[in-house]
């Protein structure tokens, strides 16, 4: 794994921070489960298991999306993707989930 993908510290996915060679030139190249990875998508991790969190730089929220590689990549209704409302929340979701795996252990 490049030193530029970290895993992160509160779930099992692996954001992004420095190197966007590795996931943007793959997408770019190969399209997400053959379908084209849309220019105004900007992919910023990864669940492990095939789909990738991603902002639209063509509108102007905090909004996080994640893609779903068993099902239809449809961007008509991006509303069906979000993730979460901002990375503080999504953040915030990963942290309340990882408390939940450490309080069932």
């Amino acid at each position: 794994m490049s030193p530029f993908v970290q895993k992160c510290l509160y779930c099992d996915c692996h954001l992004l921070f420095f190197d966007c060679h590795l996931l943007f030139f793959d997408l770019r190249k190969n399209g997400f489960f053959g379908r084209p990875w849309p220019g105004h998508l900007l992919a910023i991790g990864h669940d492990g298991f095939g789909d990738f969190l991603f902002v639209d730089l063509s509108i102007s929220d905090e909004t996080i999306y994640i893609t779903d590689h068993e099902g239809e990549f449809c961007l008509t209704d991006i509303s069906e993707m979000e993730l979460a409302s901002s990375m503080e929340e999504y953040v915030d979701s990963c942290k309340e989930e990882q408390q939940d795996v450490v309080n069932n252990v």
